[in-house]
């Protein structure tokens, strides 16, 4: 039991919820910053520790070393960051290093891309050609049909070679 009086140790206990609760809302919030930068910390140049969660919840690193969060919140804290740390790229260097491998995969998806774009416009030409062909042999074939269609109608065919079998 302490020898403080009730109303200071609501006030020391609802000051460490506070903390802990902004704590809680600053992990959460690094979480989608994570999750919408697919697995980096966008900010502090990717490295994410103790001292950028602390600044993210608005308290003071210090306060994590007092007594009321020392064996609590601190520990929390630190597991929490040790996960995080496993999933993502954590330092200017391993983040950079993934940047670039994304940048190059970005680059070598478009240049295909580009390729299957380019094929594309050559076979729509290669098929815009051969339908004009074909379009102009069906007109040719229709104008041939209509001259034999008014010879037979004018009696100058009259009669079809037959095949008999």
């Amino acid at each position: 039991m302490s020898n403080q009086p009730p109303a200071l140790e609501a006030h020391a206990k609802a000051r460490t919820a506070k903390v802990v609760v902004k704590l809680h809302s600053a992990m959460a919030q690094i979480e989608l910053d994570i999750e919408k930068n697919d697995g980096l910390y966008p900010y502090n140049a990717g490295k994410l520790n103790r001292v950028e969660t602390c600044r993210r919840a608005g308290i003071l690193t210090s306060v994590l070393g007092g007594a009321a969060h020392k064996e609590t919140t601190l520990i929390m804290l630190h597991q929490w960051l040790a996960d995080i740390r496993a999933r993502i790229a954590v330092g200017k260097k391993a983040v950079r290093k993934v940047v670039t491998q994304r940048a190059d995969n970005w680059r070598e998806r478009a240049l295909g891309a580009e390729h299957f774009s380019n094929l594309y416009h050559l076979q729509m030409v290669t098929l815009q050609n051969k339908l004009q062909e074909a379009q102009a042999r069906a007109d040719e074939l229709e104008a041939e049909n209509l001259k034999l269609l008014e010879q037979v109608s004018q009696g100058h065919i009259v009669r079809l070679l037959t095949k008999t079998i």
